[in-house]
């Protein structure tokens, strides 16, 4: 019944956020991400070359206004693609899908729990429900599964640490 709950909740809030709502907000943070990670050895550079600040200092900040950038102007962009599918009568279509991905991501996130649940020693009445439940055996697996398929399809990076701890060391050498 959790489970459900958890998924029926997600459902009707990607039905009232919309697809568009939904995607554009998950879109923002990652693409926001990439470029911050991406170009903040540039804009860490950039700042030391007219404030005079520590490199860690200026790395936070170089990360930072990068990544409220591009996370603001994605979001933009989906306010306007909603409002034009509004006005195109295609409402109903980005509610819809709203709805689909609201599942996903309320999946994704009962996934983890039950996940995490699978390490934490429980009562006997507890490893009855999880016997009798038919969504904890499907959710168990959902998460990796979609990591897996993820790691697939993106191409191979450094870490966001590697490349945090690659722009402050070669800033602290000049």
């Amino acid at each position: 019944i959790a489970i459900l709950v958890i998924l029926l909740i997600f459902t009707l809030r990607g039905i009232f956020k919309g697809l568009i709502g939904e995607v554009t907000g998950f879109i923002a943070i990652i693409l926001a991400l990439i470029f911050a990670v991406r170009w903040m050895s540039a804009g860490t550079a950039f700042i030391l070359s007219i404030l005079n600040l520590s490199t860690v200092f200026a790395v936070m900040i170089s990360f930072v206004l990068i990544f409220v950038t591009v996370f603001w102007g994605t979001i933009m962009l989906g306010r306007t693609l909603r409002k034009i599918l509004k006005i195109s009568m295609l409402g109903w279509l980005d509610h819809l899908g709203g709805a689909a991905f609201g599942l996903l991501k309320g999946a994704v996130i009962a996934s983890l729990l039950v996940i995490l649940l699978g390490f934490i020693p429980l009562n006997l009445t507890y490893r009855q429900y999880k016997q009798d439940s038919v969504l904890f055996k499907p959710m168990q697996q959902f998460a990796p599964r979609l990591f897996d398929w993820i790691v697939l399809t993106v191409p191979s990076t450094k870490s966001f640490y590697d490349e945090v701890n690659q722009t402050i060391s070669s800033r602290t050498k000049k």
